[in-house]
């Protein structure tokens, strides 16, 4: 069979990652799971070494190496349209990747502190938040996601009101003449 080991560096110490039973096996992923996790845009460095029945191993092979995918670019331009009745309209700039799969919109309340994700947006650069409340204040921040799961670090935040009520009326007085009010 073979030994695979794995490293972060070329040159280091090499760690055993599979061990992999019969000589007709000759593919492995490294997915991440377990103890080996794997971070984003980062380069790992693999060899291999086969063994026999008495589990006497060979040389080591030449180093092969990958990178890991990058996460994606956090959104940008990300702006809301001020004054809207019960309603915020957002757009942003559109990713330079070109495998985002949606963008997460998120909001914090005037009550809540706390963001909470309300929509997907999928093959959209825009959403429009409604059912606010007349006159609140919201803050709102994107966060893309590619076909891999990825997520991208959030958008920079920004802030829109809603439009306020109208204030009520002041100074009503009236007068009384000839039975009329």
């Amino acid at each position: 069979g073979y030994k695979i080991y794995w490293s972060r560096e070329k040159i280091g110490k090499y760690l055993l990652l599979s061990r992999l039973k019969g000589r007709t096996t000759n593919t492995f992923t490294h997915d991440g799971r377990g103890e080996e996790k794997l971070d984003d845009n980062t380069t790992y460095y693999y060899i291999i070494r086969s063994f026999n029945k008495v589990d006497l191993e060979s040389d080591f092979s030449e180093t092969a190496f990958t990178t890991t995918k990058a996460r994606p670019t956090k959104p940008s331009g990300l702006k809301g349209g001020e004054g809207k009745v019960k309603e915020v309209p957002l757009i942003w700039v559109p990713n330079p990747e070109k495998d985002v799969a949606a963008y997460h919109v998120w909001r914090a309340g005037p009550e809540k502190e706390d963001f909470i994700r309300i929509a997907d947006a999928r093959g959209e650069t825009a959403h429009i938040d409604k059912g606010l409340k007349d006159g609140c204040t919201y803050r709102y921040r994107i966060q893309a996601e590619d076909r891999d799961a990825l997520l991208s670090d959030f958008s920079e935040t920004i802030s829109i009101q809603t439009k306020p009520r109208p204030k009520r009326p002041e100074g009503l007085n009236g007068d009384l003449a000839k039975g009329r009010v």
